[in-house]
């Protein structure tokens, strides 16, 4: 470097920063920018920062683009925290669909760019346009299927490192799908990822949408039975009678094709596989809520036979039980309610009835005084103090002064 160049970065930043304190904020950029050409890593750095400060609070979008354009290229991890920066400008519409483009001879640092802004308007500053949020969903798809294809085989082996990739995109995806401030179309996205190795993600899509039996038509098609129970158990509603339907629907088909091609094998271990599945539904799940009894004593078919230690049979006990138990339960309930009624009647009954007896010594229950022959107020739960006591004391008639309860809401009824 001649020394010609070595006075120019040594003395640039303060000739930057000299004229931004006398307003000529685009002379100054054109010094930083000058300076982010330095073969000095530590002079394009200070220069790409600087840059960033001044243009986050710019609201010229040409400038900021102008700028902007050379930090991406010198530092693309200084560039992206513009984004963070709290300025009006570049609005989404403007920079991704503007300035994004421009960047044709390096797409990955625009897919850097376009990540890192998107990331920052939804899952930091809450953008409310629902547009970016789902751009960023199938951002985050898009991604994962150029690492991995849709219709990929999930037993493919990959690299470590490339591995390590898909899964940091996956989590982040995962991340994004569950957080507070996304406001994404579900449906959107069930599009880009349907019938693809995505299936943990479409189920909870599903899920979002209210499309329960969408969801668990797709597990029981990818024989994930067990992620299908507990998708349903873990769900208000009656979500387990309709996965009991569903198990009873196929293997009700099933049984009827194996009738017209008994040879079938496929057929036979379909029935076979989906037989098991009835029956470890209803052994494991006999007493929940969920699972209606009663449709299932409906759809059992007629020709299965009731074995004294059949799963059947056991099933049939432990939902009888369970069912008396909650019968029981309600009827106790019912019982304690009754009584409590009773107990608040009697006890206003007993209030209304109040009486009380007034000699020579009966007190004042305020001043503890006797009453004599001085005037004197009677409530009705038979406290009884001196007039006087009252009016000097600005007692309300329709509280009682030293229990304190309250007449008008007493009577009420």
């Amino acid at each position: 470097m001649c020394i010609r160049d070595r006075l120019k970065n040594k003395h640039g930043p303060i000739v930057a920063r000299f004229l931004e304190r006398f307003g000529k904020i685009r002379e100054s950029l054109d010094v930083w920018r000058n300076l982010g050409l330095s073969p000095d890593r530590t002079i394009v750095e200070e220069a790409a920062t600087e840059t960033v400060r001044i243009l986050g609070s710019m609201k010229d979008t040409q400038m900021i683009f102008d700028n902007f354009r050379w930090i991406a290229q010198a530092s693309p991890d200084v560039a992206v925290t513009l984004f963070s920066q709290p300025l009006e400008a570049p609005a989404p519409d403007s920079f991704i669909n503007g300035f994004l483009p421009t960047i044709k001879d390096n797409p990955s640092l625009a897919n850097f760019l376009r990540e890192n802004y998107l990331e920052t308007m939804v899952l930091a500053k809450g953008i409310d346009d629902e547009r970016w949020h789902s751009t960023l969903g199938i951002h985050y798809i898009e991604t994962l299927f150029r690492l991995r294809p849709a219709n990929s085989d999930m037993t493919l082996i990959v690299s470590d490192s490339h591995f390590a990739q898909i899964q940091a995109y996956l989590n982040k995806f995962r991340k994004f799908l569950r957080h507070p401030l996304t406001k994404y179309r579900g449906r959107t996205l069930l599009e880009k990822i349907s019938n693809s190795w995505l299936l943990a993600e479409e189920v909870f899509l599903y899920g979002k949408e209210g499309e329960h039996l969408s969801a668990l038509r797709k597990l029981i098609k990818h024989r994930e039975f067990r992620m299908a129970e507990e998708y349903a158990a873990e769900r208000p509603g009656k979500l387990l009678t309709d996965l009991f339907k569903i198990y009873m629907d196929v293997y009700r088909e099933a049984r009827r094709k194996l009738s017209e091609r008994p040879k079938d094998e496929k057929l036979a271990q379909a029935m076979l596989i989906f037989s098991n599945q009835i029956e470890e539904l209803l052994r494991k799940y006999a007493t929940h809520p969920s699972l209606d009894s009663l449709v299932v004593l409906e759809l059992i078919p007629d020709d299965w036979i009731l074995e004294k230690d059949g799963f059947l049979m056991k099933y049939m006990l432990a939902a009888s039980d369970n069912s008396m138990s909650l019968k029981r339960n309600a009827q106790i309930s019912s019982t304690l309610s009754q009584m409590d009624i009773m107990e608040v009647d009697a006890r206003l009954a007993k209030s209304k009835q109040a009486t009380v007896r007034v000699t020579f010594d009966k007190v004042c229950d305020f001043c503890m005084k006797k009453i004599g022959e001085k005037a004197f107020l009677i409530y009705p739960n038979g406290i009884t103090i001196h007039q006087a006591c009252s009016i000097s004391q600005n007692f309300s008639l329709l509280i009682d002064p030293i229990t304190k309860q309250h007449f008008e809401k007493t009577f009420a009824e």
